[in-house]
């Protein structure tokens, strides 16, 4: 008589890790099958070998079973996840959409050091300087998520002070910097984010002047070109 359990397809397959019934599974271990050889490698080979190196691999494939194969080098941010994949397929994890659907690796930038600190515990650095959309760096390299970039926000701190930080604490942290304030002088209370309307205008009351003067750019377009916090400027 079958042993039936609730967790799995069935209740009598046991094909699922979280199957107390189930055998225990072998660890995954992955295997060297193939040997792969770019054609651009077999480019290089010097004419005087090619004869005895190139052509006979041409002929040997030529008679060889037909195989259609996906190589994804080490390099790319698709090989973890598809290493991800198949382990899961072979010892009973969480299905393919689950993995593919899970959350982004957040990275955040360190003011200081320009360097980013990301959401699997990383460290990673541009050596140019730039940020990871100018890199064309959209997954991580170390996780194999998506990457996403945590976002500066803009926050009036206090009556009429704007600045870009990444929470409130931090936005407290950048005024108190730039004004020479104390840290305690604020709450996160007294800190919200900017409306979209205020993001958007086109003019803002100028203290030193006493008037509304037009912007040369408004806060949504500052904020677009900053990577770390920084202090904006006062409003009313």
């Amino acid at each position: 008589m079958n042993k039936q359990c609730t967790n799995c397809p069935g209740r009598t397959d046991h094909t699922t890790a979280e199957c107390p019934i189930a055998p225990e599974r072998a660890a995954f271990e992955r295997e060297d099958r193939y040997i792969v050889i770019k054609r651009s490698d077999l480019a290089k080979v010097p004419v005087n070998y090619r004869k005895a190196l190139v052509d006979p691999l041409a002929h040997l494939q030529a008679h060889l079973p037909r195989r259609e194969c996906l190589v994804i080098e080490s390099d790319w941010p698709e090989y973890p996840v598809a290493w991800q994949m198949i382990e899961a397929r072979m010892t009973g994890g969480a299905v393919v959409n689950q993995q593919l659907t899970t959350a982004a690796c957040l990275w955040k930038r360190e003011q200081d050091s320009g360097f980013y600190e990301t959401g699997c515990g990383q460290t990673w650095h541009f050596t140019d300087g730039t940020t990871p959309e100018e890199n064309s760096a959209y997954f991580c390299h170390h996780c194999g998520k998506s990457l996403e970039v945590q976002r500066l926000i803009a926050y009036q701190v206090g009556d009429n002070d704007i600045v870009a930080a990444y929470d409130p604490a931090g936005a407290i942290e950048v005024l108190c910097t730039y004004n020479g304030y104390e840290l305690d002088e604020f709450t996160v209370d007294e800190v919200v984010a900017v409306s979209d309307s205020l993001l958007d205008s086109t003019e803002a009351f100028d203290q030193d002047e006493g008037k509304t003067v037009p912007l040369e750019k408004t806060l949504r377009q500052e904020l677009e070109e900053l990577t770390e916090p920084a202090y904006l400027h006062g409003w009313e």
